[in-house]
């Protein structure tokens, strides 16, 4: 009951443990050691839309990827990454027109607090390549290269040893 209320008050679950003996004040101090020092491989999937001009020409659609990666330095790591989507077109002037966009970009992340639950930010640079089919030659669409400059934030979760 006493952990109880020393949680309530405190806020803290490690303060409470600490209060009790359980863990030693050096132990509050000390961060984790980063579990993530080889390789990974992380498989990705979701939806990809698009904003501005191209929003209303192109409806969201299946996304999916794959990023290999290592974090050397306790707070920093490097990835590749690969990437791809397709998007139906939306355009009043023909029907069944497809976007299929694929990609590569190199990442490097930036890991906030090396531990288990792992907030980040990243930032890269990569191109991508944007094939148009079923759409009239007439119809202005074509395939593209393009760069881009991928920017984020996440949070990641370690699981084992």
């Amino acid at each position: 009951m006493a952990g109880l209320l020393a949680l309530a008050l405190s806020g803290s679950p490690a303060a409470v443990l600490a209060s009790e003996g359980a863990i030693g004040p050096e132990e509050l101090r000390r961060p984790e050691p980063s579990p993530v020092k080889g390789a990974k491989l992380s498989v990705l999937g979701g939806v990809e839309g698009y904003s501005g001009r191209l929003a209303p020409r192109v409806n969201p659609g299946v996304a999916w990827g794959v990023v290999v990666g290592t974090q050397p330095l306790n707070r920093v790591g490097v990835e590749l990454a690969y990437s791809g989507a397709s998007n139906a077109l939306t355009d009043p002037r023909f029907e069944g027109g497809r976007m299929v966009r694929n990609g590569v970009g190199l990442n490097v992340k930036f890991s906030l607090t090396p531990s288990r639950v792992e907030p980040y930010l990243y930032g890269g640079i990569g191109v991508s390549f944007a094939s148009i089919s079923d759409v009239p030659v007439a119809s202005g669409y074509g395939d593209d290269v393009f760069g881009v400059v991928p920017l984020g934030a996440g949070v990641g979760f370690h699981l084992g040893t």
